[in-house]
């Protein structure tokens, strides 16, 4: 097939094409996915205004297929659908009217017309009882000394790059033709690229939910119709409430029906570009009331409130993530993480604290079930260090310094050496955030100057790394900040006799994954290959 042929644009000006309607439906499925792929390839964070515009009219016109015939539509909205982000109000009217006179007249539309498998709404503002969208944010500032991130007008452009995978799985998104930009709250990457209804791009590599808010936001009215009529096969569903935080009745009613619901996101974001809305924390114990087939829960808030004998019951979560987390978060985080203690196998907590004795019960009651442990808490890792977690077989770092982990178990010669319970059955150590990379380099060249001072008998026994009895490899996360070594970290790596791994992101669906992998290398051989994400292995 010629170029001209692969671009969309031109099965729209070109009747010559429609040739290809006649294929067998799987062949125009590949035909279909391939087109899909080549709209992904043009980055809109290229400062290419040739670039951006061409892939706006690829898009378009990959839009526009699905109106060409019954079976092209089965083709392309399933892939264009799969996966929505919602901005504004405007985006949230638009799909109200057009699948409202729509899914009436569908009898398959369960399966066929209505794709829709996850929803994202990355900024939801819920105001008060007789508030207006203008009331003075300002004085209630003032008033309740609130601190708020300052605004931010800037256009932002930030995504994975093209052709990336996690474990096997496409990272990169389709994005639709507005300009401005949006990070949203980390969560699984899907199998179908999302499409952005306002045309943002969001980074699944911003664990701490959305950093731009847009100067419109969904109400609730608007979330609660959306979900009714397109949620009933929803499996994910995120919602960002930004300086108000709330889930009313209606909201309740309509999540307890989404029978397929099984991971939900929740954060809370501050913004002055908004009026203080609606605040009532105690509303999350009824949605978690009504969400008991859900197996992964993310939290981004810095106030949960006590859950102690609120009835939930969440049988099934086996993955949960908590950020924002406070000294007032303890009752909080406490209450939560005993609820789940019999299912949850892997933990994600972040947020800002200097000491970790009131969070030591979230940690105990997850003691003996615990896989996976992803953390940027330093006073955590300090006060659990000397508890055995029999199943703890992977340790994420976020924004550590690896130093700062393993350095007091250097001792003066490596038989010397601190024993840190916790880390014994640990085989995978991922180091995550925005210097990872350069963090390690920095560590290893200080690992080898301390190393200069030790009798060379002991040089070829010195492993900083010893603390891990069991450790097999590193991931790290690959950032373009490391220009200063000539030298591969993996390679680095290879001569401390461990196997590193550069990753473009990990999020926590990264460390879902490995897991499995984990497990796997019980009973099958290890190989390279298994990290297919990985940009560079040293075999």
């Amino acid at each position: 097939m010629d170029d001209c042929a692969e671009d969309p644009a031109y099965l729209k000006k070109d009747s010559s094409v429609i040739g290809l309607l006649d294929l067998p439906h799987d062949i125009l499925a590949q035909i279909i996915d391939h087109l899909v792929s080549r709209c992904e390839a043009l980055n809109p964070c290229k400062p290419c205004l040739e670039n951006i515009e061409e892939r706006k009219c690829s898009l378009a016109s990959l839009r526009q297929l699905r109106l060409v015939n019954r079976a092209l539509s089965r083709i392309v909205v399933p892939r264009l659908f799969h996966s929505l982000q919602i901005h504004q109000p405007s985006d949230a009217q638009e799909l109200l009217e057009d699948w409202s006179k729509l899914l009436p007249h569908a009898p398959d539309y369960s399966n066929q017309i209505c794709p829709v498998r996850c929803i994202r709404f990355p900024a939801i503002w819920v105001k008060r009882s007789s508030q207006s969208y203008d009331d003075s944010l300002w004085n209630y500032v003032a008033q309740h000394d609130v601190m708020f991130d300052a605004p931010i007008h800037a256009t932002v452009f930030s995504a994975p790059n093209e052709g990336e995978t996690v474990m096997g799985m496409s990272s990169t998104q389709i994005f639709t033709n507005r300009s401005a930009s949006s990070e949203m709250d980390e969560g699984p990457p899907l199998i179908h690229p999302p499409v952005d209804m306002g045309g943002h791009p969001f980074d699944q590599r911003s664990p701490e939910g959305a950093s731009i808010v847009p100067a419109e936001t969904c109400s609730m009215d608007q979330v609660v119709d959306l979900l009714r009529l397109l949620g009933e096969h929803v499996g994910q569903l995120h919602l960002v409430l930004v300086n108000s935080f709330t889930f009313p009745p209606d909201l309740l009613e309509v999540i307890r029906r989404m029978e397929n619901l099984h991971s939900l996101h929740i954060v809370y974001k501050q913004s002055a570009e908004l009026p203080y809305g609606l605040y009532q924390t105690d509303t999350l114990i009824k949605l978690l009331k009504h969400t008991p087939r859900l197996k992964f829960l993310s939290i981004n808030h810095p106030n949960l409130p006590d859950f102690t004998g609120s009835g939930i019951h969440l049988s099934r979560v086996y993955c949960l993530s908590l950020a924002g987390v406070q000294h007032g978060s303890s009752v909080g985080v406490n209450s939560l993480c005993k609820l789940v203690k019999s299912t949850v196998k892997i933990l994600e907590v972040n947020g800002n604290l200097s000491s970790w004795d009131s969070f030591r019960p979230v940690l105990e009651n997850l003691e003996s079930n615990l896989e996976v442990l992803s953390t940027n808490l330093k006073p955590m890792l300090d006060s659990i260090r000397q508890i055995t977690f029999p199943r703890l077989t992977l340790l994420a770092l976020n924004d550590l310094r690896p130093e700062r982990l393993l350095e007091p178990g250097i001792g003066e010669a490596p038989q010397h050496s601190i024993t840190w319970p916790l880390l014994n059955n640990v085989r995978v150590l991922v180091s995550n955030g925005r210097y990872a990379q350069m963090q390690w380099l920095s560590a290893i060249e200080h690992w080898s100057h301390l190393r200069s001072f030790l009798p060379e008998e002991h040089w070829s026994k010195f492993d900083p790394l010893g603390l891990f009895h069991k450790l097999k490899d590193v991931v790290v996360q690959d950032t373009s900040h490391c220009t200063f070594s000539t030298e591969p970290l993996p390679q680095k790596f290879k001569r401390l006799g461990h196997k590193c791994h550069l990753f473009k992101y990990i999020n926590i669906q990264t460390l879902v994954e490995l897991n499995e992998l984990i497990k796997k290398m019980d009973t099958t051989p290890r190989k390279c290959s298994q990290f297919p994400n990985a940009d560079s292995d040293i075999e």
